[in-house]
């Protein structure tokens, strides 16, 4: 195994790891961190294009953005807001049909249910 050092403030760990992989595939085992210090790890079959293009995605990485599973969790939440806030409005609001207030219920409780699974 071959490591490759890069010190860099800051960072998104989980989108790092997932750019590290996608641009090096079989030659990586992924990413870790200690303080500032990212270290890329590199199978023996590794070379030194291969060594270039991890220090090029790190020095490339930007930390505010997110990966896909970051950016899942991020809609499921903003799904999640929004559902409870047309939940608890709908109960306030006497003028729905029955079935627009039971269709909006159990949308709010599935999704409750899904959050908390997770």
């Amino acid at each position: 195994m071959q490591d490759i050092h890069i010190n860099k403030d800051k960072y998104n760990l989980s989108l790092l790891n997932s750019q590290i992989i996608a641009a090096l595939g079989d030659m990586t085992t992924g990413v870790s961190t200690a303080g500032t210090q990212i270290t890329v790890h590199l199978t023996d079959e590794a070379n030194s294009e291969d060594m270039l293009i991890a220090a090029q995605t790190v020095e490339a990485h930007d930390y505010n953005d997110k990966s896909p599973d970051q950016l899942a969790t991020a809609a499921r939440e903003a799904r999640l807001t929004f559902q409870r806030a047309s939940y608890w409005n709908k109960l306030l609001d006497v003028s729905n049909s029955s079935f627009q207030d039971l269709a909006l219920r159990i949308n709010w409780l599935q999704d409750e249910l899904e959050s908390d699974s997770e």
